[in-house]
């Protein structure tokens, strides 16, 4: 999807929002320095931010043909629009090698491991889409740029939604990084049945998260990556992330493109552009 100089460049501007991020107390050549956050950003996640990233090479890359192509031959549609997300840096683990020549194990680096779907199953599963709807036309996006998140989790089963993670540097398998539940799609109604009294509690929540010991994690496949590489799932498929075991940091940017028709309120579409603007 990217080419080597496109990672590399990506790269960069994570690194640059980690540095800005905290006064420069990180620096991306020093991992003593490792040690600091962004207080803006969620280290349990890795992510140096908390809102979408808007830097340049962040929307190149969300306009970038062959990205476009995946996701319209998928989504079978050339009329897309695309999300504004953030990205994630996972430090390094184990065997870090410092400037002074030691080598240390970082465990209180690693992030949380966890499996959820990125969607409220409740609404998915309505006969009509009107709560989806709903939702659209009160994103009002202006200053709430995490209006541009909360957009990636508004689904309903009457479209085909999609969601991706594009990676930016080799991901071996104990890097940590993306993992899934491949085939759970073919069971998700039955799934869905089975808990639905649980699941109808929850009709604000954007998300939902399954336990360390839920049966799912049985499941789980780890997927490695080359750099510039994709992974894009059907979003009722559920997926995570393992903890980097490494002495390599995994590095990633997040993007999703849906169906402009998802947002079927023209004052919700006029407000993301001009926000865009």
């Amino acid at each position: 999807m990217l080419d080597p100089q496109e990672c590399l460049l990506t790269v960069n501007q994570i690194m640059y929002l980690l540095e800005v991020g905290t006064n420069r107390k990180f620096n991306r050549k020093d991992v003593t320095t490792w040690e600091n956050w962004p207080s803006e950003g969620m280290s349990k996640y890795g992510q140096p931010t908390h809102t979408p990233i808007f830097n340049e090479q962040f929307l190149k890359n969300r306009q970038n043909n062959n990205i476009f192509k995946a996701f319209s031959l998928l989504l079978d549609s050339e009329d897309l629009l695309v999300s504004h997300d953030r990205a994630c840096f996972f430090r390094p683990t184990k065997n870090v090698q410092f400037p002074d020549g030691t080598v240390k194990d970082m465990p209180h680096w690693k992030t949380a491991y966890g499996i959820h779907l990125d969607i409220n199953p409740y609404h998915w599963m309505q006969e009509d889409a009107q709560d989806c709807i709903d939702k659209w036309d009160n994103l009002s996006y202006g200053h709430r740029l995490n209006h541009f998140i909360s957009e990636n989790n508004i689904g309903h089963k009457s479209a085909t939604h999609v969601q991706g993670v594009l990676n930016l540097a080799d991901n071996y398998e104990e890097d940590g990084g993306f993992v899934c539940v491949p085939g759970f799609t073919h069971h998700y109604e039955n799934w869905y049945e089975a808990n639905k009294k649980v699941l109808i509690n929850i009709p604000t929540s954007p998300s939902v998260a399954f336990t360390k010991d839920h049966w799912l994690n049985k499941h789980i496949q780890r997927i490695c990556m080359r750099p510039g590489s994709m992974v894009i799932w059907d979003s009722r498929t559920p997926h995570g992330s393992f903890p980097n075991n490494s002495s390599r940091p995994r590095c990633v940017q997040f993007i999703k493109m849906f169906l402009k028709t998802d947002i079927l309120s023209q004052r919700a579409l006029m407000q993301r552009a001009q926000t865009l603007d």
